[in-house]
């Protein structure tokens, strides 16, 4: 097991996202969704922005991961799975992009609420991930979940090339789950997940080319009483005012 016990958090971040730049960041995301309405490459139109704002990369990172344009918001809400629709039905995991969102938040790390409702972290791993002492907690959390939701059959789906990713297969099956668990090593496994029903991501490409998804970390944040102790959520939504959700109650 690594020594590493934060995923997610960088020395800075309480200043990147204190209030004052989260207002900042709602009128950069505003902009950039102007230019993606207008069909601007994300990558392009962010460093455009980026740049004339002096944003961090960890800002520009942030607002990327949380805006797009609007008819991918409408199109994925259209395909937005309710808890009761889970009922019986066999779901499809991205397995790193579940668990590492929820290492980042056992870590106290920082969560990011984007305009399309998936809860986003800022873990940029680049192929390189370890089993931290948080993960055996997250892969609880998500079958307590499913268990919860009566899913009657669960697939995490792994990408081969990413480090370590046989230690997390076994890390799953030693989990004692009351459900049929299966899990895929793929070497591409966001191209079957685009084909797919009942996904579980909070992947802007999946999102977009996926049958439906169910937005599972927010069902945790809003159900788990264990993640009500969180105090690094942030939405970055105009709609919502970009002010930081305290949780803890």
């Amino acid at each position: 097991m690594d020594n590493i016990r934060i995923r997610g958090l960088e020395p800075d971040d309480d200043k990147a996202f204190n209030s004052k730049q989260i207002e900042k960041l709602i009128m950069v995301q505003q902009e950039l969704q102007f230019l993606l309405d207008k069909g601007y490459p994300m990558k392009s139109a962010m460093t455009f922005i980026g740049n004339h704002h002096q944003l961090t990369s960890r800002q520009s990172l942030a607002v990327m991961r949380c805006t797009a344009p609007a008819d991918s918001l409408s199109a994925r809400d259209s395909k937005r799975l309710d808890p009761d629709d889970l009922t019986g039905k066999t779901v499809y995991i991205d397995g790193f992009n579940q668990i590492i969102t929820l290492e980042v938040a056992l870590s106290d790390g920082m969560l990011f609420v984007g305009q399309d409702s998936g809860v986003r972290d800022l873990a940029e791993l680049r192929g390189t991930y370890r089993l931290i002492p948080q993960t055996g907690t997250a892969i609880g959390i998500i079958r307590d979940i499913c268990a919860g939701l009566n899913i009657s059959r669960a697939v995490f789906l792994l990408d081969e090339p990413v480090s370590n990713s046989g230690r997390l297969k076994s890390k799953i099956y030693d989990t004692d789950w009351p459900l049929r668990v299966e899990t895929r090593i793929l070497r591409n496994p966001d191209a079957e997940l685009k084909k797919l029903p009942f996904v579980i991501t909070s992947d802007s490409i999946i999102l977009d080319g996926c049958v439906s998804w169910f937005n599972m970390t927010e069902y945790v944040l809003e159900t788990h009483g264990d993640f009500r102790r969180l105090t690094r959520l942030v939405k970055l939504d105009k709609r919502e005012n970009g002010i930081n959700r305290h949780l803890r109650q």
